[in-house]
């Protein structure tokens, strides 16, 4: 080997990038199957569960970027939102870095319930604004999601008629959006709440004023606040 190509080969050893390694810390996929179990991940979801004031009508909250278990099938909330997206033709915007991929919008929290032989949507909804409002002190009494005697739906009503377009249902076997939650087999399909858009609808509804809602099938459309 000349001089010359002993020097060349020091200036591309001094000028080649240094790897810098990064570990890439990924939230914990939980499983399902360790509720009502004493597990961490048991305390850990009545711990959020009680922070949400909605203990018994959800079964998990799940951040936007964790993932679960189901038996075999894992549950990635990054995917089920994704998918959501998709089927409402919205997009849904990720950042790539050299070493991750990351969600644009902040971390969520998803309220999730799964739904067992014999429930129904409207019943799934209604459980969780009652237990909602019991948590402030409100009751609401069993029948307020009645029609009036006028034949008009209750303000109740129109607000868990409103919740049918603002809920995931996601077939976890098919790993598919679905518009109802029919049972093909047990613990196939999830009812998932963006618990603070929840939150944040319901907190601006005055109780005496909850007759006066309007919806129109795509908008709920809700009475000022009382001066």
């Amino acid at each position: 080997m000349t001089e010359t190509q002993v020097s060349t080969s020091a200036s591309v050893m001094r000028t080649r990038p240094r790897v810098v390694e990064k570990q890439i810390v990924r939230p914990p996929v939980y499983a399902y199957d360790n509720l009502e179990t004493g597990s961490e991940f048991d305390r850990l979801m009545k711990k959020r569960l009680e922070e949400t004031g909605i203990e018994t009508s959800l079964d998990m909250v799940i951040l936007s970027n964790e993932s679960f278990t189901m038996g075999d099938t894992t549950v990635s909330m990054p995917d089920v939102l994704e998918k959501a997206c998709a089927q409402k033709k919205k997009i849904h915007e990720t950042r790539i870095t050299e070493f991750e991929q990351t969600a644009l919008e902040p971390i969520h929290r998803y309220g999730i319930y799964v739904v067992q032989p014999g429930d129904n949507i409207w019943d799934i909804h209604f459980s969780i604004l009652k237990e909602y409002y019991a948590s402030r002190g409100i009751h609401v009494a069993r029948d307020a999601d009645e029609p009036m005697d006028t034949g008009y739906s209750s303000g109740v009503g129109k607000i868990l008629k409103f919740s049918e377009i603002m809920v995931i249902i996601y077939n976890v076997l098919d790993e598919e959006i679905v518009m109802d939650i029919d049972l093909i087999k047990p613990l196939s399909k999830l009812v998932i709440y963006k618990l603070d858009e929840v939150f944040e609808l319901l907190s601006e509804i005055e109780v005496n004023q909850i007759d006066q809602i309007r919806f129109d099938g795509t908008t709920l459309w809700i009475p000022a606040p009382e001066a």
